[in-house]
């Protein structure tokens, strides 16, 4: 199934390479691809499941806008105190990150402070929303 994503906005790649800098990290182009057409977009499939559940629930992409409310550097800054191989990426309605993390996607839940694998990449995560 497609994903259309609503609410997005395009950013440009000086965007997304400040964040790289800024952070050490160097995003694999699959992330880079979906964040540049949507950043801080919702999509319209959003359902995944886990190790630990099924039906969580994918909110919206974490905007790479520093000016933006919800943005990666807050998000990061908090994930910086638990494990700094976390990235942020998108974020459910609970306040659990969906994190890139040492080329895996992963999923953190903030109140456990505990990390579980989803996919082997962002575009595999992506195909696995339902």
């Amino acid at each position: 199934m497609d994903i259309v994503w609503r609410r997005g906005s395009h950013i440009s790649d000086e965007i997304i390479a400040d964040a790289e800098l800024a952070y050490g990290i160097c995003l694999p182009q699959d992330i880079k691809d979906i964040v540049k057409k949507y950043n801080n977009g919702r999509p319209s499939v959003s359902t995944f499941d886990s190790p630990i559940g099924k039906e969580h629930v994918v909110k919206k992409l974490i905007s790479f806008k520093i000016d933006d409310v919800e943005n990666i550097y807050k998000v990061k800054n908090v994930l910086s105190t638990k494990d700094t191989a976390l990235f942020p990426i998108a974020i459910d309605p609970a306040g659990n990150i969906i994190c890139y993390q040492n080329g895996k996607i992963v999923y953190w839940l903030h109140e456990t402070d505990e990390v579980y694998p989803l996919a082997d990449s962002f575009s595999d995560f992506l195909s696995k929303l339902y």
